[in-house]
């Protein structure tokens, strides 16, 4: 999935360590997508690379993410996450 918007707010790397795993790196960024029916999306980054790239983007930039979103059913619930893997400036 593509999604167009204004970046408005963008996370702190955070490092989450698991026993006896590799560290994994993530970041959140708050994208406003305008349109007929105004969105805001909560996308997560994972991987040092793919959240240092998001450094070079500010809050206010129109941006271009791809993203994968994924719903799964847990604890009688259904939850879904967006999760991106490109994300670019657009004019």
């Amino acid at each position: 999935m593509k999604a167009e918007g204004v970046i408005e707010h963008i996370s702190e790397m955070e490092e989450i360590a698991l026993p006896d795993k590799p560290i994994h790196y993530k970041r959140e960024v708050v994208l406003h997508v305008d349109g007929e029916f105004p969105k805001k999306l909560l996308v997560r980054f994972w991987g040092a690379g793919a959240c240092r790239h998001i450094g070079k983007h500010s809050v206010g930039d129109r941006v271009s993410v791809l993203t994968n979103v994924e719903s799964k059913y847990s604890k009688e619930n259904w939850n879904t996450t967006i999760t991106g893997y490109y994300i670019k400036s657009i004019s």
